[in-house]
């Protein structure tokens, strides 16, 4: 049970990530 919360927390965290990495290379592309 704790590994499996553990893992769905890690995989949130990526996901949300992901789209801040997405956001930053827009702005940084509306920059440039």
């Amino acid at each position: 049970m704790g590994y499996e919360t553990h893992t769905i927390i890690l995989i949130i965290v990526m996901e949300i990530e992901d789209t801040y990495l997405v956001k930053d290379y827009k702005l940084n592309s509306l920059l440039i």
